[in-house]
């Protein structure tokens, strides 16, 4: 979801909250919750876009939620975008099995941490995988050999990344 998107549904959230609290003839809405939705960038560490970048774009499209005298809370789901950056997991290759003409790498983890991935391969199949050898250096582009990466657990969706 793009920035313009998510800050113009914060803009209807509020209008909403307003027309309720017009109707009501009181503040019945005190606290809004404008959601998460802030995308994230999964190919490298940039932060795009920044929260300083949708904070400047609520200031200028929505300035009531800044406004105590509007909301007296305002509540945001950031989820991934807040935590997404900052973990990293480690597993070494099982097994390397072949199917289909692919091969398929089995490692530690899969859908017991990696449960997006697993059940809404479309919208999160997005997780950087780096191969290491076994002295813990980078292998380098040459040495790549496309694989599907899959969890040990016994069901087709349990499949972290593809290639």
């Amino acid at each position: 979801m793009g920035l313009k998107q998510l800050v113009s549904g914060v803009r209807a959230a509020v209008d909403f909250a307003k027309a309720v609290n017009e109707a009501a003839g009181h503040q019945q809405v005190r606290i809004i919750d404008i959601g998460g939705g802030l995308s994230t960038n999964f190919e490298d560490d940039t932060l795009t876009p920044s929260f300083s970048e949708y904070a400047d774009a609520l200031r200028q499209e929505v300035p009531e939620i800044f406004d105590a005298s509007q909301f007296e809370r305002v509540i945001s789901e950031f989820g991934a975008s807040c935590h997404i950056k900052f973990g990293w997991l480690a597993s070494r290759i099982e097994y390397v099995k072949e199917c289909d003409g692919g091969r398929i790498a089995i490692i530690h983890a899969g859908s017991d941490i990696f449960l997006r991935s697993s059940y809404c391969p479309d919208t999160f199949m997005k997780h950087r995988v780096l191969a290491f050898d076994a002295a813990g250096r980078p292998k380098a582009a040459t040495d790549l050999i496309p694989h599907d990466i899959a969890g040990p657990l016994c069901f087709a969706g349990d499949v972290v990344v593809r290639d």
